[in-house]
């Protein structure tokens, strides 16, 4: 089973850090370790190019089971790392099949965080009118503090970016990342 056996964490802060892995191998699990597992209560990943029969062992010592949700073509994935003293539920009934979404609720000594890890492949067009419909739900079934985290494609000065923003600001949410973080060509 996932989850403690308390019905609140004894932490009062959450440190949560996201990673776009690129592939989730024995190497970047080495770097999991190394650069973020000593640091942070909850790790989200995007991109982890994990399916079902994917065999590498992702266990991280002092953390729960890794919680995941595989993509069905190549590209993708997601997957969240949460410390063992952390009490949380998967919540399941939050998941659209529209979106690439993990939704754990924690409870720390505070308040109930709800924590949404999610990823949008760069061509999804649909992907807007799903995660409004999905904010949708989450709004009238939850009163938690609400936390998004993953790697949206969308930088602030684009029309995903924009549409990001008109989301956020009608779901009284706040971004905390106004600028690009990966530029290409």
């Amino acid at each position: 089973g996932r989850g403690g056996n308390n019905n609140h964490s004894n932490i009062k802060n959450l440190s949560i850090c996201h990673a776009n892995i690129r592939g989730l191998a024995e190497n970047k699990l080495r770097a999991i370790k190394t650069m973020l597992a000593e640091k942070f209560d909850i790790i989200t990943l995007s991109e982890t190019f994990l399916n079902p029969g994917s065999n590498t062992n992702l266990e991280l010592q002092g953390y729960h089971q890794i919680i995941r949700r595989d993509c069905p073509t190549f590209g993708g994935g997601i997957a969240v790392y949460i410390k063992e003293n952390i009490f949380f539920k998967c919540k399941i009934n939050f998941e659209s099949s529209n979106l690439e979404t993990i939704w754990v609720e924690v409870n720390t000594l505070e308040r109930k965080v709800l924590i949404c890890t999610i990823y949008r492949p760069p061509n999804n067009i649909l992907f807007w009118d799903a995660l409004t419909a999905n904010l949708d739900l989450i709004k009238s079934n939850s009163n938690s503090q609400l936390l998004i985290l993953g790697d949206l494609n969308a930088d602030p000065e684009t029309s995903n970016g924009r549409k990001l923003k008109e989301i956020c600001m009608s779901h009284n949410l706040r971004m905390h990342i106004n600028e690009p973080t990966r530029i290409t060509g």
